[in-house]
């Protein structure tokens, strides 16, 4: 399964915490990165966040992959599925007014 993962670094953590911050996100996305589950990825510009799309085999899997972040960021995870699949569905199931 593909996940879309966004983070968003608390907006509570400021003044001498932001150090902390980005040793420990730093260390966590390269921990992430690593592991080779990630596709496309990136940061925000003008935010302290950012998105990846990961590929999990199961919530477990997502959730060991990225549960240190969740200390320092707001994650929002959104299941992804092809457009092929979105096809496939609206020909099996083709829309009508009832």
């Amino acid at each position: 399964m593909r996940f879309h993962v966004t983070f968003e670094a608390y907006q509570s953590i400021v003044g001498n915490d932001v150090a902390n911050l980005r040793k420990h996100a730093g260390a966590s996305i390269q921990r992430v990165m690593g592991t080779w589950k990630v596709g496309d990825h990136g940061v925000f510009q003008g935010k302290r966040g950012g998105f990846m799309i990961i590929e999990a085999d199961s919530d477990a899997e997502l959730f060991n992959t990225i549960g240190d972040l969740v200390d320092s960021f707001t994650i929002t995870v959104t299941p992804i599925t092809s457009f092929e699949t979105l096809s496939d569905y609206f020909r099996d199931k083709p829309f009508s007014w009832g």
